[in-house]
């Protein structure tokens, strides 16, 4: 069976394994001579390894989809190796040295968030679904559906970090019911919601194993055609809800979101310690920037669902070891094609004196795009403000 993180190499790989491990993920490690001739199919969502095994890996001859994120650590730099390896279809050359914390959060963007441009856009569903965090499962209609998340409209608001498992049904899969597991990103009253089921939830998945997966891209793939088709009957009652809510949801605009009272714990909670740890480490996962195009302005990064333009942010940005940067920025843009844009503010002659120098030094991390290589920078988000809407 594949396996989400698979590490090739000897003990060349340590500051990689101890990432890892410090994130608490697990993954399987093999010696070159026990992965000869091993495809890219051997993992489901992150490959890594050195560069010289990564040259003697043999390229999948049909690579699945989604293939997983391919990352290839150098320790010397060399235009022949770098090119081999994005033309065997590596994602990411990180070369030593490199600041540890920027090696583990692209381990994190990898592992939670996947590659942006493998990622299948969002495909409207329009059907009805149920989800529970606890025992029972109460209903759900299901906005749209994408492979790392979806939304969804319930009756009740749940709390940020929720654990759920949302279970798409039969008629909806067109096989049997596939159970979904995630965590609550955000939970908003949405006007658009009916007066049954006002409030909308952003729902992130977790790491699903192989058949989860495979199910899920079947369904997207058979959903991009449009939404799902209801009855007669069902099409009458979605009609009559959403006359009936008409002034409800004028009355929702601002309203403050009402969360779900905590239920009490049935069980101990030092058993969900693990559980909780992983939680945050998917939270911090959303708060991983990727960019490119850097300059002592600002940074285009790829463009981000959970982000607005307005909103300012508190970041840090990682080089090379012991180069951490600390700067405010603005969301100027956030386009789909064109990217979302960061404006940096307030900059101090310090942080632009390390901007400047990151900007010209060769960068530590490469991603792959089209053939080529693009400079690619790694920073997290301290703290983000949203302005109040007028």
């Amino acid at each position: 069976m594949a396996e989400s993180v698979l590490l090739i190499g000897d003990d060349e790989l340590t500051d990689v394994r101890e990432a890892l491990e410090e994130l608490r993920v697990s993954y399987r490690w093999l010696r070159p001579g026990d992965a000869k001739g091993l495809a890219h199919a051997s993992a489901t969502r992150l490959l890594v390894t050195s560069a010289r095994h990564g040259l003697l890996i043999e390229p999948a001859a049909r690579p699945p989809s989604p293939r997983p994120v391919c990352v290839a650590i150098l320790d010397e730099d060399s235009k022949t190796v770098s090119a081999r390896l994005r033309e065997r279809g590596f994602d990411y050359l990180v070369r030593r040295p490199v600041h540890p914390i920027a090696l583990q959060l692209l381990l994190l963007r990898a592992l939670y968030r996947g590659d942006e441009r493998r990622v299948s856009p969002r495909v409207p569903i329009g059907g009805m679904a149920s989800y529970r965090s606890s025992l029972r499962w109460r209903p759900a209609l299901v906005a749209d559906l994408a492979r790392g998340g979806c939304r969804f409209y319930v009756s009740k608001a749940l709390e940020p970090d929720t654990q759920l498992r949302l279970q798409l049904p039969k008629e909806m899969t067109g096989d049997t019911p596939l159970e979904l597991p995630g965590w609550v990103v955000r939970c908003e009253r949405d006007p658009l919601g009916s007066a049954e089921l006002p409030f909308c939830v952003a729902l992130a998945f977790e790491l699903l194993p192989p058949e989860s997966d495979e199910a899920l891209g079947a369904l997207l793939e058979a959903r991009t055609s449009g939404p799902e088709r209801l009855s007669p009957a069902e099409a009458e009652q979605a009609s009559r809800e959403w006359t009936k809510g008409a002034a409800a949801r004028r009355a929702a605009r601002g309203a403050p979101l009402e969360a779900e009272p905590r239920k009490g714990r049935r069980t101990p909670r030092r058993r969900f310690r693990s559980r909780i740890a992983a939680i945050r480490q998917r939270d911090r996962a959303m708060r991983v920037l990727v960019g490119r195009n850097l300059s002592v302005g600002g940074l285009l990064l790829d463009s981000d669902p959970d982000l607005r333009v307005g909103d300012r942010m508190a970041l840090a940005l990682f080089g090379k070891p012991e180069q951490r940067i600390n700067l405010q920025a603005r969301v100027v843009r956030n386009d789909p094609e064109a990217g979302l844009a960061l404006a940096f503010e307030a900059l101090s002659a310090e942080a632009t004196r390390e901007l400047q120098a990151l900007v010209a030094g060769l960068p530590c991390i490469e991603r792959t795009e089209c053939g080529g290589a693009i400079a690619t920078v790694v920073g997290e988000i301290a703290r983000r403000e949203r302005p109040s809407r007028s």
